[in-house]
């Protein structure tokens, strides 16, 4: 007869298969863990993809964010550009998340515009400790800059190699671009406005060549001439900067900028005196003679002058200089009829230089685009002072010449950061 008790007892103090059941465990254990992972970096990716997708929203209905503005039509504009950017993209293709409605709140007083939803995101192997999904909320925040006002000046190389071989490459395409840049400063300005924004953009236009041209009497103003470089003063002959276009002080008027820039052409003939341009620049930005370079007596009329300096300290105006060149500051100097000999100038690089600490110092932001070739004289130097110039890593632009989308990608670039500059998280 069997003893159930004795046997019984025999089988708990048995210890064969043990490692057998722990193994198994641990098996279990591990598929736990690495399945908890899994389900854990789809979690952070979706909400990182949501996050990211509800802060383009805000900035997308930030812009009919008018003083009274229906909250519906904020929620809407939201949800149009969430569906663009998650829903329709990311959300459903990566791990499946869904979201609920947008909810929108407007401080109509601070420009503030808020929004929430939250994220539902299913679970891989979750199931199989009972969780299918994780819900988690996400919000994000963007507030109008109130009252502020855009300086810019416009400080474009026009010497005779921006078309050579031909203008296709080089200057019109620069040309094209200064359009890009004043269309969309133009549509973020009356977005701005009708937000019941106080926004001013205001721009001066300095082309440069052997020197800038001051007022439409040919009365060229150069920084060449220093000590053994008083020679390339024997370029005195005014046809030699003929087309050199009119410097043009700050001014309201973008549409007029776009169409001196549109209808101009490059200079005959001479060096490239980049100090000059970026010094006229500066001058105009920091208040100092803003009257002399205001061009033609019709164009004083829609002239304006710059706010203070300090006003940049107190957050009411942003200063910038764009400043565009393709070669080094150099001068030709001509021996005779047909015969010239090419100089690299450092007294008028290092004038540039020392213009473009000031206007960092002063807080004058300066984009530098440079568009030197290898093959080109100085192509070293040229690219060292611009570099230089650019306030910082972020502003320089190192432009393959002959790559006409290079140089609409760097004016667009520019265009973005000073419309950011309206709308600050």
């Amino acid at each position: 007869m069997i003893n159930i008790t004795s046997t019984f007892n025999r089988l708990i103090r048995s210890e064969g298969g043990v490692s057998m059941v722990l193994t198994g465990l641990a098996l279990v254990m591990l598929v736990v863990a690495i399945g908890a992972a899994i389900d854990f970096t789809r979690i952070l990716t979706a909400r990182s993809h949501a996050a990211t997708a509800l802060d383009a929203a805000l900035l997308g209905a930030s812009n009919i964010a008018t003083s009274d503005a229906e909250i519906a039509d904020l929620q809407q504009r939201a949800e149009e550009y969430f569906d663009a950017n998650y829903r329709k993209t990311t959300g459903k293709r990566y791990v499946g998340a869904s979201t609920t409605p947008i909810t929108i709140d407007f401080d109509r007083d601070n420009g503030r515009l808020s929004g929430f939803t939250d994220l539902n995101v299913p679970l891989a192997f979750g199931e199989f400790l009972g969780l299918s999904n994780v819900t988690t909320p996400i919000s994000a925040q963007v507030t109008r800059r109130l009252g502020i006002n855009m300086e810019i000046s416009l400080v474009l190389d026009y010497t005779f190699s921006m078309c050579d071989p031909s203008c296709t490459n080089k200057f019109d395409v620069m040309t094209d671009s200064v359009g890009i840049l004043i269309n969309e400063l133009e549509k973020a300005v009356e977005a701005s406005n009708s937000s019941a924004v106080d926004t001013h953009v205001s721009m001066a236009f300095v082309p440069f060549g052997h020197g800038v041209k001051i007022n439409s009497a040919n009365n060229l103003k150069t920084i060449f001439g220093a000590g053994e470089n008083a020679k390339t003063d024997t370029l005195s002959d005014p046809s030699y900067y003929s087309n050199l276009p009119v410097v043009r002080g700050l001014t309201t008027d973008l549409d007029s900028i776009r169409n001196i820039v549109r209808g101009s052409k490059v200079t005959d003939a001479g060096g490239t005196n980049t100090a000059s341009g970026i010094i006229t620049g500066w001058k105009i930005l920091r208040q100092q003679n803003n009257g002399e370079f205001s061009g033609t007596s019709a164009h004083r009329n829609t002239s304006i002058a710059p706010l203070p300096l300090r006003d940049i300290e107190e957050g009411k105006v942003l200063k910038r200089m764009i400043l565009l060149s393709d070669g080094a500051t150099l001068y030709w100097f001509y021996d005779g009829a047909d015969s010239r000999t090419p100089y690299f100038d450092d007294y008028a690089d290092a004038q540039a230089r020392q213009a473009c600490d000031r206007a960092r110092e002063e807080g004058i932001v300066i984009d530098a685009i440079s568009l030197t070739k290898p093959a080109d004289l100085f192509a070293k130097e040229a690219g060292e002072l611009m570099d230089h110039c650019a306030y910082d890593a972020s502003h320089y632009y190192e432009v393959t010449a002959g790559n006409p989308e290079e140089l609409r990608d760097a004016f667009r670039s520019i265009a973005n950061s000073l419309i950011d500059k309206l709308i600050t998280k």
